[in-house]
């Protein structure tokens, strides 16, 4: 007898596991079924840590503090691979990476848009700004005292992200920066989203269905 295991029963078997005592860790394969960015949806969750790793680094030193955390936690994909060298490789949850070093800007972002962010400060530096590119590792525990301290060094920010612009993490960086270092900031946050669209209505509007009125 064959035995189909979908997405829905990895995440009950998980549960269970979790219930009796033991420490689970569940893989979905497959996530291309979805085009939009759940972080805020995770992040809002009380109880659940939400990690977001760029590199492989990222990737692996987060797991290994994952398998550690007595709490539950959700690891989101990355799209960067290198080698790791260090088996014991270890990183602390909650803790950002600073990625670029910069005096001009901050730009803080989570996950692929680091890469983006990254690219970003080279075309910056050509026009003569130094910008600082800072990897959140994490949108739950958020690193506030890191993006505030670097906020107050360079006095400006830019947030990235691939999520909607309402109620998004870059919303509670802003929110964060606004408590603690309104006072230290030359200019408006700055926050770089994606498109507060439907995108299964965007695909259908140019497909052969919309053309044929079905």
């Amino acid at each position: 007898m064959l035995y189909f295991f979908y997405t829905h029963d990895f995440t009950r078997i998980g549960v269970g596991a979790a219930y009796h005592g033991l420490k689970p860790i569940v893989e979905f394969m497959t996530f291309n079924f979805s085009m939009q960015c759940f972080a805020a949806w995770y992040a809002s969750c009380p109880g659940l840590k939400v990690l977001a790793p760029y590199s492989s680094e990222d990737a692996r030193g987060l797991l290994k503090a994952a398998i550690r955390d007595p709490d539950p936690i959700l690891r989101g994909v990355f799209s960067v691979s290198e080698e790791v060298l260090d088996s014991n490789f270890f990183l602390p949850i909650g803790k950002a990476k600073i990625e670029r070093q910069g005096k001009d800007v901050t730009i803080a972002a989570f996950s692929r848009m680091v890469g983006y962010a990254l690219k970003a400060a080279e075309i910056l530096e050509k026009e003569g700004i130094s910008a600082e590119v800072i990897n959140l590792r994490s949108r739950c525990p958020l690193d506030r005292a890191t993006i505030n301290a670097f906020v107050r060094k360079t006095s400006r920010l830019v947030t990235v992200e691939d999520g909607f612009p309402q109620h998004g993490v870059g919303s509670e960086i802003c929110t964060s920066v606004i408590e603690e270092s309104f006072y230290y900031l030359d200019a408006p946050v700055e926050r770089i989203t994606g498109m507060f669209q439907c995108l299964i209505m965007r695909i259908l509007r140019g497909s052969l269905f919309h053309r044929l009125r079905i």
